[in-house]
């Protein structure tokens, strides 16, 4: 199904007839492109060409951005090296930078935005991805998210959260990963999603939540189900593994992730899923591993099978 219809059947309240396949392509970009990743992600042109062209080559009706967990903590002042062209944070930041927005990668992150909501439509839908305010406290004060940090990062969040539905997406995802996936949702941070949910509302994009990391999908996913966000991505678990399919309650949509090395298996976890997940009632969404190396004919194999 074109991921597109999916995005609009499900933000309508509707559950399409069909799944859709959303790949994170991010990883696979600069490769296609012929750049590398600090390249192409301080450059806009580069960011959004290379994303087109990778999305052209695997037929994808999804453009996705923001993948990168680093993003949002660069600019708010954590230390950033290149390991093997890949962002690696520091512990922490040493000064916190309440002007995020016009810091580090992040203008180009914003801009970029901008390009593929603008010329993404018909063909492709466009969704975007942030960091969760539970990561971000974490990476940025090295702390659990108390209120008082919270309440530091909060005007960082609406200023990029408002930057980002400008463009008019089709889905704004707030990334928590790790330590955070598998912690306390507190009501000082169900505040402050409330905030950028209504954000978001303001300008007719639905939200979304990703957990990477988490311990167990099912009891990680019904505490975080107390944000009220009405559809939840899954990444792996703390072990690097992929999630077991089961029922699945709290959610309107569930994306479920796929090897993107192998079709193979892909296809055999997609048979597997299909009637446990059918149960939950949850529209359902096939996307693979932000982090994970993607390869062009497995992607290809998906692609082509849930088509």
């Amino acid at each position: 199904m074109n991921a597109c219809d999916w995005f609009k059947s499900v933000a309508a309240g509707q559950r399409p007839a069909g799944s859709a396949f959303m790949p994170l392509l991010e990883n696979l970009a600069p490769r296609v492109a012929g750049t590398t990743w600090p390249q192409m992600s301080a450059d806009p042109t580069a960011w959004s060409s290379a994303l087109g062209q990778v999305a052209q080559l695997l037929g994808s009706s999804a453009l996705t951005l923001g993948w990168d967990d680093s993003l949002l903590a660069e600019a708010c002042g954590v230390p950033l090296t290149w390991n093997w062209d890949r962002p690696q944070l520091g512990a922490r930041a040493e000064n916190f930078n309440a002007q995020a927005k016009s810091a580090g990668r992040l203008p180009a992150l914003l801009e970029t935005a901008q390009r593929l909501c603008q010329t993404a439509r018909p063909e492709r839908a466009c969704v975007l991805a942030i960091t969760g305010p539970a990561t971000l406290a974490r990476q940025v004060f090295a702390t659990r998210p108390e209120k008082a940090l919270l309440e530091q990062l909060k005007p960082v969040f609406v200023d990029v959260v408002e930057a980002l539905c400008q463009g008019r997406p089709e889905c704004l995802v707030f990334r928590e990963c790790g330590e955070s996936a598998r912690s306390e949702v507190t009501p000082d941070l169900r505040r402050i999603y409330n905030t950028l949910k209504n954000i978001a509302s303001y300008y007719g994009v639905m939200t979304a939540l990703h957990l990477d990391g988490y311990a167990d999908w099912q009891q990680d996913a019904a505490r975080w189900a107390a944000l009220k966000i009405d559809h939840l991505l899954l990444g792996a678990d703390a072990a690097g593994k992929l999630p077991r399919p089961a029922a699945c309650e709290d959610w309107q949509s569930l994306g479920w992730p796929l090897s993107a090395t192998d079709a193979v298996a892909s296809k055999a976890r997609v048979e597997a899923a299909a009637g446990c997940l059918d149960k939950s009632g949850a529209a359902i969404l096939y996307t693979t591993l932000p982090q994970e190396e993607h390869a062009i004919d497995a992607l290809r194999g998906i692609n082509a099978m849930l088509a």
